[in-house]
């Protein structure tokens, strides 16, 4: 499998020969304007890099023939090169806004190269203490190299801030296409949103409810999951669909039957065949790989206790997975839906800090944190409260909701009991 590092190099590429091809040459010196030297690491990205800073110097609009020149003049075997800028060309760009895209792509290959310099310089001084060489000088010099590989400063002015309110902010939601969601929260947040809560409460459902709800209002959806199969989520998907709006004569599928099964999997491949993927490898980078691979616009993590880190401790661990999550949303502008277990004796009464299983940095971290609470009723369908514990950009409003097991559906409690109403009046249709 590709690294992280890979799949941004592969991004920078593709976002340059796509500037290239219509003509912009000064996004892209402005975003390669950002690395460093060493920051790419070589070959067909290095060498097409390299070429295209030259062509965009040289050329106020270059052409994709000027840079296919320059490479055959600056590289004795270019070839295999050419031929690589070929096949990024052919498959087609439909980037939006491919130059804030690509100074994006190499913002975070700076990062990451300014990362791992200091990472090598730290052992480097290590290694040196450890042999008794690290006198004075020694010392100054590798504090110096720290302090030129630390991430330069990005303060911004007060209006432009204002500026990014007045332009940005109505952006910053992801709608879901339920009223009982959108109404009170104007959708899912660009952030992480947490929903927790114990076994059986409905949480994954309820994030899989709310990002094709998402899907059906336009957005794309990536769902990594550590335990459920792919064919699992698929069926909950095939439940879930009629109620979904997508129109009328929708094929009725329950969990636990196969009437219908092979009428909902064709439309549910139908829906959402192209707007949603399944990340399987339930890893950070490969989640983030696929991110910018598929640039969804809603994520599901489900659920975080089931990913892994570097870190010595447990506790360290998560709390480096919940740093890195929030951090993962804001640097891709997309709203990720978190799946938390809840700490050994928290309940509907615990705060932010003492709700999410071996980490406070999750509570804390969340712009959105919603807690699940749920009677024994063992009934298809049972009442779920959703308490807002903290809303980062507003009130808190709770969600009283009944799940219907069956269907993987969740609905209004308020709604649920005007049809009960209606059919016992004898007025429903």
């Amino acid at each position: 499998m590709t690294s992280l590092t890979e799949e941004l190099e592969k991004g920078l590429t593709s976002s340059v020969i796509e500037l290239i091809s219509i003509g912009q040459g000064a996004a892209v010196l402005k975003a390669l304007g950002q690395l460093e030297r060493g920051a790419i690491i070589g070959g067909h990205c290095d060498a097409i890099m390299e070429s295209a800073a030259h062509v965009c110097r040289t050329n106020e609009r270059p052409t994709m023939a000027d840079l296919l020149s320059d490479l055959a003049s600056r590289f004795e075997q270019p070839e295999p090169t050419k031929h690589y800028l070929l096949e990024q060309l052919a498959t087609g760009h439909t980037t939006p806004d491919p130059g804030r895209i690509c100074a994006e792509f190499a913002a975070q290959i700076n990062q990451r190269f300014q990362q791992e310099q200091i990472a090598i310089n730290a052992t480097t001084l290590a290694a040196e203490a450890r042999q008794g060489n690290a006198v004075l000088a020694d010392l100054r010099r590798m504090v110096d190299d720290l302090e030129a590989t630390a991430e330069s400063s990005t303060c911004i002015s007060w209006s432009e801030a204002v500026d990014q309110l007045l332009t940005t902010d109505a952006d910053q939601y992801v709608p879901t296409n339920h009223q009982w969601f959108d109404q009170p929260y104007c959708g899912l947040p660009i952030g992480l949103t947490i929903l927790a809560g114990n076994p059986g409460t409905g949480k994954s459902a309820l994030a899989l409810q709310l990002a094709l709800g998402a899907v059906t209002a336009g957005a794309k959806l990536l769902f990594a999951m550590g335990e459920m199969r792919p064919v699992d989520l698929v069926r909950r998907s095939m439940a879930l669909m009629p109620q979904l709006p997508l129109g009328v004569n929708l094929p009725k599928f329950n969990m636990g039957s196969d009437l219908n099964k092979e009428a909902a999997a064709q439309k549910v491949a139908e829906f959402f065949g192209t707007q949603a993927h399944i990340e399987t490898n339930f890893t950070l980078d490969a989640i983030e790989a696929g991110i910018i691979q598929h640039k969804p616009t809603v994520v599901v993590v489900d659920y975080i206790q089931l990913l892994r880190g570097d870190e010595a401790s447990r506790v360290e661990q998560l709390d480096s997975i919940s740093i890195r999550l929030i951090e993962m949303a804001r640097r891709h502008e997309v709203a990720l839906v978190a799946i938390s277990s809840m700490a050994k004796g928290s309940d509907g009464k615990s705060s932010i800090g003492s709700i999410s299983r071996g980490t406070a940095s999750l509570d804390y971290s969340a712009d959105l944190y919603f807690l699940a609470e749920a009677g024994d009723s063992q009934d298809a369908e049972k009442a779920v409260k959703w308490s807002c514990k903290k809303n980062r950009r507003g009130g808190m409003v709770d969600l009283d909701l009944i799940f219907d097991g069956l269907r993987q559906h969740f609905r209004s409690a308020m709604t649920a009991a005007v049809d009960e109403t209606l059919t016992f009046s004898g007025l429903e249709d």
